[in-house]
């Protein structure tokens, strides 16, 4: 009895040392940047699916649903929660107490660092919680190449080596000129223009002999030094076209297309926006070139309206004379009404009668001759008397 519990202590002293070991090789000492994961004894049994570049998390349940313990080997301060599984194995214990346990190695997909500065891609490693080899390199300097490639899953802390080259310089910003004017102009005395003004005679196509007739890039344009400007050559001697009776823009193109220059002026008379006129005549022969001066008639200003009625200003103007006009009629009827109270009153003023007289002219002093005579009349009877008006 006593040597069976000596030896189930011995086992379990052994199973802890093969746990502690274990944890030691898989974590590594503090700082440790290699850790063996996952260990060289580990297997992978066929009958276990492979999780490899699944998630940590998903793996950690499969294995656990299968009857495995479970660790996983990742960085120091923890493993992200969406690290993926580079690597994995199954430890077993010598002893028939301790379950297998499934070591799954923590990682990621190198990110792709092309194109990007040294400094840039550094950055980039360092999220990812990877390490750049190239730590001489100028932060400045291109990475033109990497290893692991872009997308590979590596474990945390992998290092990925940097092929880098110095920037290209920036290019200098290009200078313009502006294309001259070559119509009318014979090839040799076009290229010469194009010459000073630092471009170069591009294409030439039609006559020989001829004169400029067309020119691309047209002139006024601003383009880089150096430049090809193609131009069209037609024979010296044209035929004006006959543009009367033609709209505005109609005119133009047809004066362009004989090789000609239209020049547009306004005409008197005339429906507007046709060509009433132009000059030279139709048919008259004139050099490639030529100004064709075209007379059109432009719609003429619209006077401005004697109504200012419409206007804000001229029916407030309106309304304001109109207030006037009825403020001055009610002055004058009110002034028409006290001189008719105030002749009323004066009349009652003039009339004076005196009770005992039978007749008598009354009127008010300083008023001039009277204009009535009352007469007053004694009745028998004392409560009446009789008023009688006598026109003088």
């Amino acid at each position: 009895m006593g040597e069976d519990r000596r030896a189930s202590r011995l086992r379990s002293g052994a199973v802890v040392l093969v746990l502690l070991v274990s944890t030691l090789v898989m974590s590594g000492p503090a700082g440790a940047q290699e850790v063996v994961c996952p260990p060289d004894d580990a297997e992978r049994p066929e009958r276990l699916d492979d999780p490899t570049g699944k998630e940590v998390t998903e793996a950690e349940e499969y294995f656990r649903e299968a009857g495995y313990g479970v660790r996983v080997v990742g960085p120091e301060d923890g493993v992200p929660d969406d690290a993926l599984v580079a690597d994995w194995g199954i430890v077993s214990y010598s002893d028939d107490v301790t379950p297998p346990d499934a070591v799954l190695c923590a990682g990621t997909e190198v990110p792709d660092l092309a194109n990007l500065t040294v400094a840039d891609a550094q950055t980039a490693l360092d999220e990812a919680q990877l390490v750049g080899l190239d730590d001489e390199a100028d932060p400045d300097f291109v990475v033109v190449g990497q290893r692991p490639e872009s997308g590979t899953l590596v474990r945390y802390g992998t290092g990925v080596e940097l092929a880098t080259e110095p920037p290209e310089p920036p290019e200098a910003p290009a200078k313009l000129a502006a294309v001259p004017p070559l119509l009318g102009l014979t090839v040799d005395d076009a290229e010469g223009v194009l010459d000073e003004a630092g471009l170069a005679l591009g294409g030439v196509s039609g006559d020989a002999d001829g004169l400029v007739v067309d020119q691309i890039p047209a002139a006024g344009e601003r383009v880089e030094l150096g430049t090809g400007v193609a131009v069209t050559l037609r024979a010296s001697l044209v035929t004006v076209p006959d543009v009367r009776g033609l709209e505005e823009g109609d005119a133009r193109d047809t004066v362009t297309g004989a090789g000609l220059v239209p020049d547009v002026q306004a005409a008197e008379s005339g429906d507007v926006g046709v060509v009433a006129d132009q000059d030279p005549q139709p048919g008259a022969q004139v050099r490639a070139g030529t100004q064709v001066v075209v007379f059109v008639p432009i719609a003429a200003p619209v006077p401005p309206s004697d109504d200012d009625s419409s206007t804000p200003v001229a029916a407030f103007l309106a309304a304001a004379a109109a207030v006037v006009l009825i403020w001055l009629v009610a002055l004058l009827v009110r002034a028409s009404l006290r001189r008719r109270a105030r002749r009323r009153t004066l009349a009652r003023l003039r009339v004076v009668i005196i009770p005992g007289e039978t007749e008598s002219t009354l009127s008010s002093s300083g008023m001039g001759p009277p204009t009535h005579v009352i007469r007053v009349q004694g009745r028998p009877d004392p409560g009446s008397r009789q008023l009688e008006e006598l026109v003088p």
